[in-house]
């Protein structure tokens, strides 16, 4: 119809409550603009696609044109002047002030508050009634098969949502009732990345700011004025996200927040939920939102943490350094860090974390060079190597074999200088369980200090460390020692077992 409207030579506005009279639109400004043809939802092709438009009142008397109306029409319906003067300038309107146009509008069916707007912007799709309102998430997503303009996120709603997050994707053209002066941003960093619909949603590469625990700004690469008269200084456009897993939802869905460049700004690779009405693969939670924290040093003379990730990737937080694992109650996963003394001598090691039940969090720790000379398994993946094969949900065989069982091993002295015990190092870890005031929140201290090891066996600098007579620990060859937080001589054999396999 859009096509139809703008090859037509002349197109014909009958407007049946424009009372009759001898004065030109301009001379009755507020009849015209009462006209309940500006109203309707499918009248806003009519009066945008047409190169030469023509009103006429209750009496079919010609009133005015378009061409000659277009500071009238632009104060009624908010299309910008250039618009209603050539439709080619459509191309250049950012899709948030597109949308804008059509928020006071209504139709008859739901279905066609979409349907109606696919010659704005360019598209097609199947006209399914019955569908009811996902006709226009429908129509976004034909949108973003052809465009990099982030403006298309930019709404807002007035409405409560039962969860406290939104999707991506608006859910009326009323929603971006406040978006009229939208502005596009057009310097060298504007968004030009792909955009890809996927079963998980919206995949994108997407500039966000991480603020705290899950929660982030996305920016929308444009602007707005400050002031309600259109002038002034220009405030970039974000909205504020957090994240659930591997998947990002829209939260505090009715308002924007400033977007500004800063040095916790990245751009990063992410899902974003299209919707929030699909509960059996959107994670959120009901009740409680489970989460182990990593809490590494902050500050350890001649060593410092570095490259740390976690798997499995869909539960790890990087910005916030924890697992975040909404109502679950067992869960196994593991970090992947590097030590790096001030000589520059590095080492990995793995911290395991496995939750059973909401009491009992247990660790372990693993080194890179024990683990190498070690034997492992047959499908065993390596945790140093191979780590992106575990996927985004882990690797259920290779996690219960890293798994700490009932005995854990949280503490290794590692010897990066065989020769030079001066450089001798212990890496600790030691988990706490929720207290009443943050149920549901683990942690886990982490901690790297000399070891002290000059003129001292192993079981010397275990026992300064834990403290005289707490009892035997385990020594390992290539350099590590352990001890196992619950145990007896009698395990000592065993368990010097799994240390120098590293393994389970």
């Amino acid at each position: 119809m859009f096509t139809w409207y703008r090859n037509a030579t002349v197109c014909l506005v009958f407007l049946f409550d424009l009372p009759a009279g001898d004065t030109t639109l301009k001379g009755a400004p507020s009849a015209f603009a009462n006209c309940r043809w500006f109203t309707r939802g499918w009248t806003l092709q009519e009066l945008i696609a047409p190169s030469n438009l023509l009103f006429l009142d209750s009496v079919w008397t010609e009133r005015g044109t378009k061409q000659v109306s277009t500071a009238q029409i632009e104060a009624i319906t908010g299309v910008d002047q250039a618009v209603l003067l050539d439709p080619a300038q459509l191309a250049a309107v950012p899709l948030a002030r597109r949308m804008s146009w059509a928020s006071t509008r209504n139709t008859t069916r739901i279905e066609d508050l979409a349907y109606c707007l696919m010659g704005l912007f360019d598209v097609n799709m199947p006209m399914i009634y019955g569908e009811g309102r996902k006709a226009f998430i429908r129509l976004q997503e034909e949108i973003l098969k052809k465009t990099s303009d982030l403006s298309l996120f930019a709404w807002q709603t007035s409405e409560p949502s039962s969860s406290g997050y939104r999707g991506l994707l608006a859910r009326s053209p009323a929603e971006f009732l406040d978006c009229g002066s939208i502005i596009a941003n057009n310097d060298q960093f504007r968004f030009r990345e792909e955009i890809a619909l996927t079963n998980k949603g919206i995949r994108m590469r997407v500039p966000i700011h991480f603020v705290e625990n899950e929660l982030y700004i996305m920016d929308l690469d444009c602007s707005r004025p400050t002031d309600d008269n259109g002038g002034g200084a220009e405030e970039r456009i974000g909205i504020w996200l957090v994240q659930r897993f591997d998947t990002y939802l829209r939260q505090f869905p009715g308002q924007f927040v400033g977007a500004e460049i800063s040095p916790n700004s990245r751009r990063a690779s992410i899902f974003l939920a299209l919707d929030t009405d699909d509960q059996m693969t959107l994670p959120i939670p009901k009740h409680r939102d489970h989460r182990i924290y990593l809490l590494p040093p902050e500050t350890t003379p001649g060593y410092k943490i570095a490259d740390l990730r976690g798997v499995p990737s869909a539960f790890w937080h990087a910005d916030g350094r924890f697992f975040g694992i909404g109502e679950l109650t067992a869960f196994i996963g593991f970090t992947r860090f590097t030590v790096v003394t001030d000589r520059g001598k590095t080492t990995q090691i793995i911290l395991v974390c496995e939750l059973d039940g909401m009491n009992a969090l247990r660790t372990s720790l693993y080194c890179e060079h024990g683990y190498n000379t070690s034997t492992k398994p047959e499908g065993f993946i390596d945790p140093f190597g191979d780590i992106e094969r575990y996927g985004p949900v882990g690797d259920p065989f290779s996690l219960a074999v890293l798994s700490p069982g009932s005995v854990e091993l949280n503490v290794l002295l590692l010897h990066p200088d065989k020769e030079d015990r001066s450089h001798s190092f212990l890496v600790s870890a030691v988990a706490c369980r929720p207290d009443e005031n943050s149920p549901g929140l683990f942690h886990i201290m982490l901690t790297v200090e000399a070891a002290n090891a000059v003129g001292a066996t192993d079981e010397e600098v275990l026992d300064r460390f834990w403290g005289k007579g707490t009892g035997e620990g385990i020594v390992g060859e290539l350099g590590v020692l352990s001890k196992p937080v619950v145990g007896s001589k009698g395990l000592t054999k065993s368990w010097r077992n799994r240390l120098l396999r590293g393994l389970k």
